[in-house]
């Protein structure tokens, strides 16, 4: 999957191809905070490198998120067959 990402220029930007697999699959994309930048004014931020961290050594992505946004990720890796238990 992550191979026919690059074949289509579909690699989120800062990621890694497995990295931005995972994002499409588990659906769980809004890694990002409001930064103030004025009085009463905003700018999202996006933290998506910081968040993520793929050890290719150890074939492992490690992905800092809430308990409900894990919930959502793995019902969605499970429907789309990428679940797996030890």
């Amino acid at each position: 999957m992550a191979e026919d990402l690059k074949k289509q220029n579909q690699i989120r930007v800062d990621m890694n191809l497995v990295t931005s697999a995972f994002v499409d699959v588990s659906r769980v994309s809004l890694w990002s905070i409001d930064v103030p930048t004025k009085p009463n004014e905003t700018t999202g931020e996006f933290r998506a490198a910081r968040v993520f961290s793929y050890l290719a050594e150890s074939s492992l992505l490690v992905v800092i998120e809430t308990p409900e946004a894990h919930k959502l990720a793995e019902k969605n890796l499970k429907e789309a067959g990428f679940w797996e238990s030890f």
